[in-house]
């Protein structure tokens, strides 16, 4: 925990709000969504989907600014998703856990600032969590090198407009 930073009540009921309306609106809207472009265009639609998962995790961290609660946050999200009934099923939690672990550390990296810069940063690496799972479980690995790190590149630009950018106005707008 950082020096004067406490876990306050407000806090932990701010992440559980928003991890539960995230893992909803992922599970009935996002991911009707996330189906159609990532049929269209393959792994690539994720850059176009990815960041509409993961804001909710920007959401918590740049509202709260206390280490973990990102991704505990993330953590609960997903649970909220498959519990209203992902199509997903339980993988989501293999992708949550990578994306939240990475925004918690774009977070960490960034010392917590509530900021665009710390944002942007956090749902980037949101994006190079979602590419984890694609390497380590659906055999990307097997593609060119160039490949992978193109969709990486597409991955983290995705949401560090999509997660990092609309978390931090949906912040401001909170705010």
């Amino acid at each position: 925990m950082l020096k004067g930073k406490r876990y306050s009540t407000t806090a932990l009921l701010t992440t559980a709000v928003v991890a539960v309306i995230g893992g909803i609106v992922s599970a009935y809207a996002v991911l009707p969504w996330a189906k159609f472009i990532e049929g269209v265009l393959g792994p690539w639609g994720a850059a176009l989907d990815n960041g509409f998962f993961t804001v909710w995790y920007i959401i918590i961290g740049l509202l709260t600014g206390l280490p973990g609660l990102t991704f505990i946050g993330g953590m609960l999200t997903g649970t909220v998703e498959v519990l209203a009934g992902s199509i997903d099923g339980p993988i989501v939690w293999v992708f949550v856990f990578f994306q939240s672990l990475l925004a918690e550390l774009g977070f960490f990296l960034m010392k917590y600032k509530r900021n665009l810069p710390t944002a942007l940063l956090a749902g980037g690496l949101s994006g190079i969590g979602c590419g984890i799972p694609f390497i380590l479980i659906y055999g990307f690995s097997g593609l060119p090198a160039g490949l992978n790190i193109l969709l990486f590149v597409a991955l983290f630009v995705g949401n560090m407009v999509l997660a990092g950018l609309l978390g931090y106005l949906i912040y401001k707008a909170v705010e």
